[in-house]
């Protein structure tokens, strides 16, 4: 008894670890979570963590123009006329008190320039988050589709045996015959291209996230290929998401203001101006006056051999130095003229922006419209065929169609549904496109 019971614990224990370890392969992702993984994973974001870090470390140099400057000074010289050598040794410090165009100008200009820095990465960001979204809505669409894929092979299948010995007992005239090789070279056709494309959209998902998956999708008109061998490390995923039940559209001009507000480019433009106007402001005020303290104390001596002792002396001088460039060849005036032409190219170049954006909304706005229009008349088709399948399931069971009626019949309600698929993700899609649009404002993330 006591082996037997060993003997059980045995097997519930390997079982029971095989289990585990299935359920382990399996994972549902949610749209967030691989937009998640994707910001994390992807390297061009992780460079942005040392350029903002490099940018803020400027700013930090030009502010400690501050901070005291101390050098230390010696040197050995003889002159004509002097036997003997004479030693200097200086110890130096400057205090920069102010200047017109010094480390507070400068390090305003640098913290803009960390800002603008800062507004490139959100916009990767966002630009991650959208590629993520139509691949993720993708391989959300060829998951689904997979069923109404399976049943239309099925059905179509079915039916073509059933008018195929129909025929060769001479009770389906050619013309039906002809409708049915048809009906099935077109399904052939459909769920060939189906699955040609489910690699491919995988391997986009794959890229964006930076790292392997498997949607587990087989083949049902390939039966006999080999199963394919999935390595242990790529988990078996569900895609999570919920189809939005209506799409609301507001009016136009709610988005220009969404993008107004959200657009990193506009940020950026205006970013750019102001960083050419502080560049500007510098090189006007660089013809001005620098004031510092000085500070210095020295050591210095005359060896003379001929002498009981060596003379040397000890010194000290403290001090006021105003600096002030009255000319320097026009350099600075150059560099003012150049500062301000580049602010005139950001404030051309912010308005061109606004037109660009401006068309991105109108383009993903319409195209969202006519994709709402075309969805809401294939719902209509949608519907109609599902009541018209269920009818001919009761016409059969009363006898008054045959199995390829209904047969047919199923077949075109999984086309019809396979074709609402389609045109219900791209409808999402072009949703997220309007979202992206806008800048991604909160009331539509």
């Amino acid at each position: 008894m006591f082996l037997l019971s060993c003997f059980c614990l045995f097997l519930t224990c390997c079982y029971g670890e095989k289990a585990l370890a299935q359920e382990a392969e399996q994972a549902t992702l949610t749209m967030s979570d691989a937009v998640a993984i994707a910001l994390a994973n992807k390297p061009s974001l992780q460079s942005y963590k040392y350029a903002i870090q490099a940018s803020k470390a400027q700013g930090m140099q030009v502010w400690s123009a501050y901070l005291p400057q101390v050098n230390v000074t010696t040197n050995i010289s003889q002159s004509t006329g002097q036997q003997d050598p004479q030693t200097n040794i200086t110890l130096g410090a400057q205090q920069l008190i102010y200047s017109f165009a010094g480390p507070i100008q400068k390090y305003k200009l640098a913290e803009k320039q960390t800002k603008l820095v800062e507004l490139a990465l959100d916009k990767d960001k966002k630009a991650i988050k959208y590629a993520v979204e139509q691949a993720f809505i993708e391989c959300w669409k060829i998951q689904q589709q997979q069923k109404a894929i399976n049943s239309l092979y099925t059905a179509t299948e079915s039916n073509f045996k059933i008018n195929e010995n129909a025929y060769k007992l001479n009770l389906l005239d050619k013309n039906e015959w002809l409708k049915t090789t048809s009906e099935r070279d077109i399904t052939y056709g459909l769920v060939d291209r189906y699955f040609q494309g489910v690699e491919l959209t995988q391997k986009k998902l794959e890229f964006f996230m930076g790292q392997p998956i498997d949607l587990a999708l087989k083949r049902i008109d390939q039966p006999l290929l080999p199963t394919h061998t999935k390595p242990k490390h790529i988990t078996t995923l569900d895609l999570s998401w919920e189809l939005p039940q209506e799409f609301t559209i507001k009016p136009l001009r709610r988005y220009y203001k969404y993008a107004m507000k959200y657009r990193e480019e506009l940020k950026e433009a205006d970013q750019k101006i102001a960083i050419a106007k502080d560049e500007t402001t510098i090189a006007q005020r660089s013809n001005l006056p620098s004031l510092s303290a000085v500070a210095a104390t020295g050591y210095q001596s005359i060896e003379n051999k001929s002498a009981i002792t060596s003379p040397n002396r000890s010194f000290y001088n403290l001090g006021l130095q105003l600096s002030w460039p009255i000319f320097n060849g026009l350099s600075y005036d150059y560099a003012a003229k150049a500062a301000h032409s580049t602010m005139l190219k950001e404030v051309i170049l912010k308005d061109n922006t606004l037109q660009t954006i401006k068309l991105d909304i109108e383009t993903a706005y319409h195209t969202l419209s006519q994709a709402v229009i075309v969805l809401k008349a294939k719902q209509s088709e949608r519907d109609y065929v599902k009541n018209n399948s269920k009818l001919k399931k009761l016409q059969l069971q009363t006898g008054d169609i045959t199995q390829s009626t209904l047969n047919r019949a199923i077949a075109d309600e999984e086309k019809v549904e396979y074709e609402w698929i389609e045109l219900a993700a791209d409808a999402a899609t072009k949703e997220r496109a309007l979202a992206y649009a806008c800048g991604y404002p909160p009331t539509l993330s």
